[in-house]
């Protein structure tokens, strides 16, 4: 580190041949020799610039100036170049060239200018200090910091650094939504985006990712959902719901469709119809369900009998004659077409002649 602004302790001077006149740059010096009678230099004897004094107490010819460059001459003399006027008081505004003229042996002494000491810091006043400045680590409250001391001990706003210590933030410190390093912290909203990322799907010996699964996938008895997860059921989806009601129907009716709101408020999964018939003085009964995929029935009559007849998407009811038959259509009767939704339960009956049993049925319907 190099020390741009020194101080010389020197003899006198004069001024070499004529002297200088106005607006002269360099002036040269019978010789300039330190007390011993060394040389002096410019960078070993006043850093990069040096203060002096042309006529000191000779009034009106004094003159203050600076210098930038020195060169020691074969001859002993020595030229001072870079010259500068400067004036006496604040802001010792520095002129290049001299602002006045002064003659052959002219004295010229180094001295201690107020263009000197303008270089210098002073307590009371706010300085711009443009040289580098080191100091010691501190040790005390009001000591400057050095850049060394700051960076080993205080986080940066740029910059890779490794902290050491446990902080407690109270305040929530703001992080980069997306971590790139593995050793990054994530954000809450990458925390939350990803968190279900990467575990397995869930089995019955392993916790893990699941599916809800919709009312058609629960009635179908689906086990995987689209998501290639395991399915689980809502119990709003589960919840066992039961509804059943009675309803009746005149045998001989003309074609007719018969709609009973079940109140389910969903396609249900089984269908139930008990019948019980009267011709006359005769009775007949029939039952019969439904599940989506199997059906089943049984019936038992006296001279006329009740069929339930099913298929992938609907049942029928077979009112018919005692032709031992049992047959549905039947040949003397009439049949109800049987189909559910999610309102109704719906009753397509057809009568095959004119001469079908006579009577009522009722019969009970139970959905769930």
């Amino acid at each position: 580190m190099a020390d741009n602004f020194r101080f010389a302790q020197l003899q006198p001077f004069s001024l070499s041949g004529a002297g200088a006149v106005i607006g002269d740059t360099s002036i040269t010096l019978k010789s300039m020799l330190d007390i011993n009678g060394n040389a002096v230099t410019m960078a070993g004897t006043f850093g990069t610039i040096g203060f002096g004094t042309l006529n000191p107490g000779a009034g009106l010819l004094e003159e203050q100036i600076a210098f930038t460059g020195l060169s020691n001459n074969a001859n002993g003399t020595t030229t001072l170049t870079g010259v500068k006027s400067v004036t006496f008081v604040y802001p010792y505004t520095q002129t290049t060239g001299l602002s006045k003229t002064h003659a052959g042996a002219a004295p010229f002494v180094i001295s201690n200018t107020s263009g000197f000491y303008d270089n210098l810091t002073a307590k009371a006043d706010d300085e711009d200090i443009t040289g580098s400045w080191i100091f010691p680590n501190p040790t005390i409250a009001g000591n400057p910091v050095n850049l060394g001391y700051a960076t080993s001990t205080f986080v940066g706003l740029t910059g890779d650094q490794t902290i050491a210590g446990v902080k407690t933030f109270t305040s929530l410190p703001v992080i980069p939504v997306l971590p790139l390093a593995n050793t990054d912290a994530a954000s809450k909203k990458y925390v939350d985006d990803t968190a279900s990322f990467g575990a397995p799907f869930a089995s019955t010996t392993v916790a893990g990712i699941v599916e809800e699964a919709t009312q058609a996938e629960v009635n179908a008895g689906t086990a995987v959902g689209a998501t290639g997860a395991r399915l689980y059921m809502n119990p709003s989806t589960g919840a066992v719901n039961y509804k059943n009601g009675i309803a009746s129907k005149a045998i001989n009716d003309a074609d007719t469709t018969q709609t009973i709101a079940h109140g389910l408020g969903k396609v249900p999964k089984k269908v139930s119809l008990y019948v019980l018939g009267i011709n006359g003085s005769l009775l007949f009964a029939s039952s019969g369900t439904y599940n989506g995929t199997t059906s089943a029935s049984v019936g038992h009559s006296h001279t006329a009998s009740i069929v339930l007849s099913w298929n992938s998407t609907s049942y029928a009811i077979g009112l018919a004659g005692d032709d031992g038959t049992n047959s549905v259509p039947a040949t003397n009767g009439q049949t109800g077409v049987v189909t559910v939704d999610a309102t109704n339960i719906s009753i397509a009956w057809t009568k095959h002649s004119t001469n079908a049993p006579t009577g009522t049925i009722s019969f009970m319907w139970e959905v769930e």
